[in-house]
């Protein structure tokens, strides 16, 4: 599975790993659905650090920003 995988994984910890350091540390603070269908949510670590996941198929805007689909 790893040569399959091997540029989605490598990918994913070259995005995720500095923001896991940094989340790890702080308590979630907040969390939130952001669309009718659940697809879309918010999360908020300590006071300045937050991620939105958009795990549905159409683009999400949120205080203006575009969130694409399968985007963090």
């Amino acid at each position: 599975m790893w040569g399959a995988n091997q540029p989605l994984i490598t990918n994913y910890l070259k995005v995720w790993s500095p923001f896991h350091k940094k989340a790890v540390q702080q308590e979630m603070t907040d969390y939130r659905v952001l669309s009718e269908d659940r697809l879309v949510q918010k999360s908020v670590y300590g006071e300045d650090l937050q991620v939105i996941a958009n795990f549905s198929e159409q683009d999400f805007t949120y205080e203006g920003q575009e969130v694409k689909p399968g985007q963090l």
